[in-house]
């Protein structure tokens, strides 16, 4: 519509022409129902009856005592003027062909109709997408069900940083005393369940048998415990 609108930029239009007809969104809307209603072709509109069709609307809007946009009288115009040129004689340029008569007057009112027919339906499909405030809306309510705690997958890489830790953090001190003592790796596993049973969870490095002094090998073997647990599940 803007191009069209320069190149009739002389014509007149009365200041107090302000509003759109509700039925339609502007010009372009209005020509393109019309041509769609009779089953046109937008590329070879039948200028003189469109025209008129158009004229008798835009005396219905004014019969009716509404107020008409300009873009409705300024579209008028164009009309009128492409009729007139097509009612003319077509006269080929100077050197040139028989069959170069020159650009067809209705050829840039077409192209407008044309792009103005893809924005519309594009414009359509997205309007028939869900919105959040119009078909469906955001959830507000806030949920009382407590999460419960979930199990902390033993994994390699977390025993051994629970080995470094107990490393630095217990007191290990070695016996210059060596005394044979028999330590069953089963009886510790035995002994961590039960832990585990009463305390719901615990920290390696707090167990008391592994921080008890001068019982490294006791840490060991409830080491070996803890990673025969994992490895049974």
């Amino acid at each position: 519509m803007e191009n069209l609108s320069k190149r009739y930029r002389w014509l007149f239009i009365p200041p107090n022409a302000f509003k759109f007809s509700e039925s339609f969104q502007g010009p372009l809307d209005l020509l393109l129902y019309l041509i769609k209603k009779q089953n046109f072709d937008i590329l070879d509109i039948p200028i003189s009856q469109i025209t008129s069709q158009y004229l008798q609307y835009i005396d219905q809007i004014k019969s009716e005592n509404l107020e008409l946009a300009g873009e409705y009288l300024l579209m008028a115009g164009i009309l009128i003027d492409i009729k007139t040129r097509m009612l003319l004689p077509k006269v080929a340029p100077l050197n040139s062909g028989d069959d170069e008569l020159g650009e067809d007057p209705r050829a840039e009112l077409a192209k407008q109709l044309l792009e103005y027919e893809k924005f519309k339906t594009v414009a359509l499909e997205v309007d028939k997408m869900p919105r959040i405030g119009r078909e469906w809306f955001l959830v507000q309510a806030h949920s009382e069900i407590k999460k419960e705690k979930e199990d902390i997958p033993i994994t390699p890489a977390l025993l051994s940083l629970a080995l470094q830790e107990a490393l630095k953090e217990g007191v290990l001190i070695e016996a210059h005393a060596i005394s044979k003592e028999q330590l069953s790796v089963r009886e510790f596993m035995s002994t961590l369940l039960k832990l585990v049973k009463e305390k719901g969870q615990i920290s390696f490095c707090y167990i008391p048998i592994v921080n008890h002094p001068n019982k490294k090998s006791k840490f060991i073997v409830a080491f070996l415990a803890m990673l025969e647990l994992a490895r049974q599940g």
